[in-house]
């Protein structure tokens, strides 16, 4: 895989909590030729068709 935004994560933090939370995956390359997965937070999901926008 080429490094880089490979997508989007949304997580359902608790049972009683209603709003999930979008993070981006990428995948980066590091110093020893080995990659890694990462993931950032992006914001709360706002709904079905919405996506948040990164602070």
């Amino acid at each position: 895989m080429d490094p880089g935004v490979k997508g989007f994560l949304v997580v359902q933090q608790l049972p009683d909590d209603p709003q999930p939370i979008l993070y981006r995956v990428t995948l980066e390359k590091q110093v020893d030729g080995s990659e890694s997965l990462y993931w950032a937070y992006v914001g709360p999901v706002k709904g079905t068709n919405e996506m948040p926008t990164e602070s």
